[in-house]
């Protein structure tokens, strides 16, 4: 009995040695959803997002602002529905069409969105050579990143004012001047301010874009944007968007000079 007891035992170290020897350790490249992956080889220890799990960004609504003859500017609204996944670069195709519903021109461009965003994306200006009826854009596959620990409620970008006044000043016919204040905890180099204007349709009448330079904590920065064109209808509504690019880490300052190391993806 005591022979076989330690011929078990023998036999039992022998094999699990073995096993040993020969397992392969998972990884995130094994094709195989293990180690607390959220989906095979993606999230969890591994850095690849599991593109399947994410929802497409939303386009709710997008306007084609008629400038002068063949100069327009185009603006949409998008949501980003997931809440801890972001993009620090968006591409997209606006696609501008002739009234046959022929694409005459297309303008690529980028843009930043965090979880659970919803901002205004403004393009401006378009020149074409022919008449535009209409636009669309187009969202080409986000660089998604993972955020856990920061979102949009991070970013505390707060607009105290937003008058909008439409007496004419020298070559002014019109513009919007207001007060932003930065309630977040970050200092940030430079903070993107667009307004738009909304006439008695609930349509875009105009809309422009100003920027402020080293935004500091807690303080507020005057802002204004001017028309230089005499606006068509009557104003009944001003927005005001002020964003800033939370994936660029240069973006975010130190208290006291140089740079600040915000977030490593």
């Amino acid at each position: 009995m005591v022979f076989f007891l330690l011929f078990v035992v023998v036999i039992g170290s022998v094999s699990y040695g073995f096993y040993v020897w020969i397992r392969v350790e998972p990884t995130c490249f094994d094709g195989i959803q293990n180690q607390e992956e959220k989906g095979v080889d993606c999230e969890g220890p591994c850095e690849t997002i599991c593109l399947e799990s994410l929802d497409p960004l939303r386009i709710t609504e997008s306007f084609l602002i008629p400038i002068e003859e063949n100069d327009y500017d185009f603006i949409a609204l998008i949501n980003n529905p997931n809440l801890i996944h972001g993009s620090g670069k968006v591409e997209y195709e606006l696609r501008l069409k002739d009234s046959s519903g022929e694409t005459i021109k297309i303008v690529n461009g980028e843009f930043n969105i965090l979880p659970g965003q919803t901002r205004y994306v403004f393009v401006s200006p378009i020149e074409t050579t022919t008449r535009v009826t209409d636009a669309e854009i187009i969202i080409i596959e986000p660089n998604w990143q993972q955020l856990t620990d920061f979102g949009v409620e991070d970013i505390k970008l707060v607009v105290r004012r937003k008058d909008f006044s439409e007496t004419r000043e020298g070559n002014v016919f019109a513009k919007v001047e207001g007060v932003v204040i930065n309630e977040s905890e970050f200092n940030f180099d430079r903070i993107g301010i667009l307004v738009i204007l909304f006439d008695a349709d609930n349509s875009v009448a105009a809309a422009g874009m100003t920027n402020i330079r080293t935004f500091l904590s807690n303080e507020e920065s005057f802002y204004e944007v001017n028309w230089f064109r005499p606006l068509v209808g009557t104003i009944s509504r001003v927005e005001v968007q002020a964003t800033t690019n939370a994936f660029e880490n240069l973006n975010f300052l130190r208290r006291y000079g140089g740079d600040e190391q915000f977030q490593t993806f």
